[in-house]
């Protein structure tokens, strides 16, 4: 198996978004601790709301992919990550506090989307 490309393509994915997503909620507490804004709730509470939406997203990622073509939804998804977290470094701590959590959404579909994808590359009797 380790010399097939979709399986070392779909490791790869799946390496990468587990390195994101560890270090979107690993990073967030330490940036956020230092907000000190009206929305001092939702920085304090930013964690449980990243989880929160990403479970959601399972709902919102499951009806989407019954319809839409899976690579589609998922370089969306991918790419509004990257957009979460590129203007949540670019506009400040004061956009942090909302782009952070936010962007747990986007994560939700894709770990088992290409966990699924990934295995579905090989014969049945392949699976672990």
């Amino acid at each position: 198996m380790m010399k097939n490309p979709y399986a070392l393509g779909f490791s790869a994915g799946i390496f990468l978004y587990v390195a994101v997503e560890s270090g979107v909620y690993v990073w967030m507490p330490t940036l956020l601790s230092s907000y000190h804004g009206r929305l001092i709730w939702m920085a304090n509470y930013a964690i449980s709301i990243f989880f929160v939406l990403r479970a959601g997203g399972r709902f919102i990622g499951s009806w989407m992919l019954a319809r839409l073509n899976w690579a589609a939804v998922v370089t969306v998804f991918s790419l509004a990550i990257l957009v979460c977290f590129l203007i949540a470094i670019l506009g400040g701590i004061g956009v942090a506090v909302f782009l952070l959590p936010l962007s747990g959404i986007f994560m939700s579909v894709l770990y088992p989307t290409l966990n699924s994808k990934g295995i579905s590359c090989f014969r049945k009797q392949e699976h672990g």
